[in-house]
């Protein structure tokens, strides 16, 4: 059997096409549309996921700096304290020998200075800057500040504690009738020589 075509036919036949591709094309666009959305919306959220993590590595870096240079300054006036420091425990010592009078206590002193202790960023250890060597670095610097912090308290408590151990010293001794108060001084000078025995800073 030989189709047959004729106009209407193949119109009609165009017009079933037509209809069935517009369904299709319906059909195909509904489902697309949602799923490029979903593929783009992923594809921005890992480059802004990207993005986030160069600025929060960049702002770590600049955290990490300052913390240094800050530390540093620190750790520097801390030093100039100290030298001060000592210079002045190793006059009083000399100034405590220097007396000779027998029934003359010591109860001079000097002031300590506020160390304040160097600054440490608590969120040092946290940062990610993709370094291990840096990472390490930053762990080091934290520890040895703390340690530093730590030594600078119990410089101060040991200190006031020589002060008020020589006051109680002198307090016990003053009513002794039989007191020589050069005993006091050499302990004095003696504690005052333990509180820093090192000979440079």
């Amino acid at each position: 059997m030989i189709a047959v075509f004729t106009e209407d036919g193949i119109l009609l036949m165009m017009d079933n096409w037509i209809s069935f591709l517009r369904e299709w094309q319906t059909l195909i666009g509904s489902a697309l549309g949602p799923f490029l959305a979903i593929i783009l919306t992923a594809i921005g959220a890992l480059i802004k996921s990207w993005i986030d993590k160069s600025k929060d590595r960049a702002e770590a870096m600049r955290r990490i700096e300052i913390n240094s240079a800050r530390a540093l300054n620190d750790v520097f006036f801390i030093r100039e304290k100290l030298k001060f420091f000592v210079g002045q425990l190793r006059k009083l010592a000399n100034d405590v020998r220097a007396t000779t009078n027998p029934k003359e206590f010591s109860l001079h002193t000097v002031n300590c200075p506020v160390f304040g202790g160097a600054y440490i960023d608590r969120d040092l250890l946290n940062f990610r800057v993709h370094s291990y060597y840096l990472h390490n670095r930053a762990m080091w610097m934290d520890a040895e500040l703390k340690e530093m912090n730590g030594i600078l308290i119990n410089l101060e408590k040991d200190f006031e504690n020589v002060v008020k151990r020589n006051e109680l010293l002198v307090g016990l001794m003053k009513d002794n009738e039989t007191r020589d108060a050069s005993v006091q001084r050499i302990s004095y000078a003696e504690n005052l020589d333990i509180l820093w025995p090192v000979p440079q800073i």
